[in-house]
């Protein structure tokens, strides 16, 4: 997962292991955020 903060100001990268069964990840944060995903295939 990559996460952009103010137009790519600061950035944040990491890897989440979620169980292959997974059919969707649901982001959660305090107060608004404008989020926009996209997923690829790895493998």
């Amino acid at each position: 997962m990559e996460l952009f903060v103010n137009d790519g100001e600061m950035a944040l990268s990491t890897v989440i292991a979620t169980p292959l069964k997974a059919r969707e990840i649901r982001p959660i944060c305090d107060g608004n955020a404008v989020i926009d995903m996209e997923r690829y295939e790895v493998g």
